[in-house]
C-alpha cells in the first residue's frame, strides 16, 4: 500500500484511534471496501490513527462470528455475531457486542445504509463515543415505504448522532431536514496521478464505464450509441467498460464497427481507457457520487451525464448535465457539440483536458479530500 505523505499540521493529536463499522462484511461489499482501501487506510496511516474494522457477517455465511482482533495489514478486524434482517444480506449485533468492540476507540465511523443499524449503534455508544454517520449509499429513492421509513427513523434517530458525512448536497439537504447535526459535504478521492490525461492520438473516443444495471441507464446507452455511430464519422470510436446483469442488453451493439465492448477491467485499464477517451456517459439514473465521473474529468475527459444529485455536484462546468425528462436527441446534441469542439481545435481541446484534470485535482485530489476529513473528525471530536 502507498502511504502518501501529507502535512498534518494542526490535526495532530485530535484523535488516535479510530473504529469503522459497516454492517456487511466488506469483502463482499465492493463500494465501503473500495473507500476503506484507496482513502481511510492511507489517510489514516499519514495521520498516525489506529484504525480499527467491525463488521458483522453477511448472509448466508454462519451466524456466529469472530472477536479475535486479527490483523488485516494495518486495519485491525472484528467480526461480531449478528441477527438475520428480513430482506437485507446484513444482520444486526447485539449492542453490547458492539459496545465492547467500541469502548476503547476515540471517534466511530459509522456505514449508515441499511435498517436498524442505527439504533443498535445509538444503543451500542450510548453518547459516550463521538459517532460519525456515513452515507455512501443512495438514501431517497423512488419506493414510497423505503422514503417513509427514512422519515420515521431519521428524525428519531439521526438528530442523536454526532456528525454526518454525505457525498452530495442533495443528501445533505434532506439530512439537516430531518434534524441531523454537522452534516458535511466531503467528496471521494481520486488517484489525479493515476487517472490524468493522455494523448487523444487522432481518435476521439465515447466510452461508458460502469455496472451493467438498470441503474446506470444502460436502456439509454444502448439506445443512443447507434446514433452516434450514425451521425458522427469514421475518427470516433466507442467503448464500453463493465459487467452486471443486463450484459445481455447490449448484444443489439455487437454490430457496430467502432465499438468495442471490454467487460470488466482493472483499476489500471479503467484509468488507461479514462486517459485516452474524449467523452464519457453517464446516463444514470441515481447515483450518491458518480465515482466515475469524478475520475473520467480527472483524466480529461468531458463528462456528459444524467442531472441528478451525484452527478450535479461533480460535474459543473467540466461537462454537460441533462435532466432525465429530455429526449435522446439531447445526449446526440451533447456530444456532437464536444466532437466539433475537438475537430475545430484539438490543441485548444487538449488544454481544456489538461484544465479538467488540475480542477479534478483540487477537488478530489487526496490531500484536499484529507483535509476536509481533518475537519470532520476534528468537529466531532470537539462535540
Amino acid at each position: 500500500m502507498r502511504v502518501l505523505a501529507l502535512p498534518r499540521s494542526s490535526f495532530d493529536g485530535v484523535i488516535s484511534r479510530l473504529a469503522l463499522y459497516t454492517p456487511l462484511d466488506p469483502s463482499f461489499v465492493g463500494g465501503i471496501r473500495s473507500w476503506a482501501d484507496s482513502f481511510l487506510r492511507p489517510y489514516c496511516a499519514s495521520r498516525g490513527i489506529a484504525l480499527r474494522l467491525v463488521h458483522t457477517q453477511t448472509q448466508p455465511a454462519a451466524e456466529r462470528g469472530t472477536s479475535d482482533g486479527a490483523k488485516h495489514g494495518d486495519i485491525e478486524e472484528r467480526c461480531l455475531p449478528g441477527f438475520p434482517m428480513p430482506l437485507y444480506r446484513g444482520r444486526v449485533p447485539s449492542p453490547a457486542s458492539l459496545r465492547k468492540e467500541l469502548s476503547d476507540v476515540d471517534v466511530v465511523y459509522f456505514d449508515n445504509g441499511y435498517a436498524l443499524q442505527d439504533v443498535a449503534m445509538l444503543a451500542a455508544t450510548r453518547g459516550r463515543i463521538p459517532v460519525i454517520a456515513g452515507f455512501h449509499s443512495v438514501i431517497k429513492t423512488r419506493n414510497v415505504l423505503h422514503n417513509a421509513a427514512w422519515n420515521l427513523v431519521g428524525r428519531n434517530a439521526l438528530r442523536y448522532f454526532d456528525a454526518a458525512h454525505v457525498l452530495n448536497g442533495d443528501d445533505a439537504a434532506y439530512l439537516r431536514q430531518l434534524g441531523m447535526r454537522n452534516v458535511m459535504t466531503i467528496p471521494l478521492a481520486v488517484d489525479a496521478a493515476r487517472f490524468a490525461p493522455a494523448p487523444l492520438r487522432n481518435r476521439f473516443t465515447i466510452t461508458f464505464v460502469g455496472r451493467l444495471h438498470p441503474q446506470k441507464g444502460i436502456d439509454v446507452l444502448v439506445r443512443l450509441l447507434p446514433l452516434l455511430h450514425q451521425h458522427l464519422p469514421d475518427d470516433v470510436a466507442f467503448a464500453i467498460a463493465g459487467d452486471g446483469p443486463l450484459r445481455e442488453s447490449l448484444a443489439p451493439l455487437q454490430s457496430l464497427p467502432r465499438l468495442s465492448l471490454l467487460g470488466s477491467l482493472t483499476r489500471e485499464k479503467t484509468a488507461a481507457l479514462l486517459s485516452q477517451s474524449a467523452v464519457v456517459l453517464m446516463p444514470s439514473r441515481y447515483e450518491t457520487f458518480g465515482y466515475v465521473a469524478a475520475e473520467a474529468i480527472s483524466a480529461g475527459a468531458v463528462v456528459v451525464a444524467t442531472d441528478i444529485a451525484g452527478p450535479r455536484d461533480i460535474v459543473g462546468d467540466r461537462g454537460v448535465l441533462i435532466s432525465p425528462h429530455e429526449p435522446l436527441e439531447a445526449w446526440l446534441d451533447a456530444v456532437t457539440t464536444v466532437y466539433r469542439d475537438w475537430a475545430a481545435d484539438p490543441s485548444f481541446f487538449d488544454r481544456k483536458r489538461d484544465e479538467r484534470h488540475a480542477s479534478a485535482q483540487e477537488r478530489f485530489g487526496f490531500a484536499s479530500v484529507s483535509a476536509a476529513f481533518d475537519e470532520l473528525l476534528a468537529q466531532v471530536s470537539r462535540n
